[in-house]
């Protein structure tokens, strides 16, 4: 897949089992008809994911017309590795258990095929901004208190349970020495490990497993609906979320993955963590 643009679009075809894909059965007859868009089903592995971007770039590249989704398999436990199932209908013998890489399914035919963005993970702690950073590394944040009161204002009037809570002195003056404290520019690594002594134990645990970072697509936040109610609305997710690819244990920095997004400074960004409900929420707000 790292070869687009080196090699020809045949030589890109056989290469990932597509060379044969697209051509009429033998005895069919051509009826003159446009051929159907073809689309891509595909499943990849978590390991998969520095080379995903490669793969549909060149399905891309080989099929420019094509539609590509999907969505990376997952497992029941932090302790299992996902698996894959492939299934060749050319090859009935052809039936393997794989733990790495990525399977998909070719489609073409009378079928239409609506796409959506579901990133099964929800917003956890206030709104940053990048005090420091280059490239798709950030070194340094700090936190964003107006954005982050808008944030809670709009999620509390979107709420179907409005929920009061009653906090004494200390709690208050607690929480207020937190926020003071995240307005300090810190390595997003540090911050992280503060914000996660909050989170319930779930949330925990998956917070040490992998680390996401939602970053804003661009222009001013302002005043908005939540992520739930702007999805329903057809805008889309405020924040593309990504997973760390890796760490500084030294400086604290965070690296997103390779070419996924240029870091400036002002850029606002949050922390996610995975969670079926949300996902299904997601859904529900893109469907209805």
């Amino acid at each position: 897949p790292d070869d687009v643009g080196r090699v020809s679009q045949d030589s890109f075809k056989a290469a990932i089992g597509l060379s044969k894909f697209g051509e009429m059965e033998e005895g069919s007859e051509d009826d003159g008809s446009e051929p159907s868009t073809p689309a891509f089903m595909l499943i990849p592995n978590p390991a998969f994911q520095n080379e995903l971007d490669d793969l549909i770039e060149g399905i891309k590249y080989a099929y420019s017309s094509s539609t590509t989704f999907g969505g990376i398999a997952s497992t029941v436990s932090s302790l299992s590795r996902a698996r894959l199932f492939r299934y060749d209908a050319s090859d009935p013998q052809c039936i393997q258990t794989l733990t790495d890489g990525c399977v998909g399914v070719a489609m073409q035919g009378d079928l239409e095929i609506k796409t959506m963005i579901a990133q099964g993970a929800k917003p956890v702690g206030g709104v940053y901004r990048v005090v420091s950073g280059e490239a798709s590394t950030i070194k340094a944040i700090s936190l964003d208190e107006v954005a982050t009161q808008d944030e809670k204002e709009a999620n509390e009037e979107d709420s179907d349970e409005k929920e009061e809570i009653e906090m004494d002195e200390a709690e208050k003056a607690r929480v207020a020495a937190a926020q003071q404290k995240a307005m300090i520019p810190k390595p997003p690594l540090a911050e992280a490990n503060f914000l996660m002594k909050t989170l319930s134990d779930d949330d925990q645990a998956f917070m040490r497993k992998a680390l996401l970072v939602g970053v804003e697509r661009g222009g001013s936040m302002g005043r908005t609906p939540s992520d739930l109610m702007r999805l329903a609305e057809g805008r889309g997710h405020r924040f593309a979320v990504f997973q760390v690819a890796s760490a500084g244990m030294k400086d604290g920095s965070v690296t997103l993955p390779l070419g996924s997004v240029d870091i400036d400074t002002g850029t606002r960004l949050r922390y996610y963590v995975r969670e079926s409900d949300f996902a299904k929420k997601e859904v529900e707000a893109l469907w209805m």
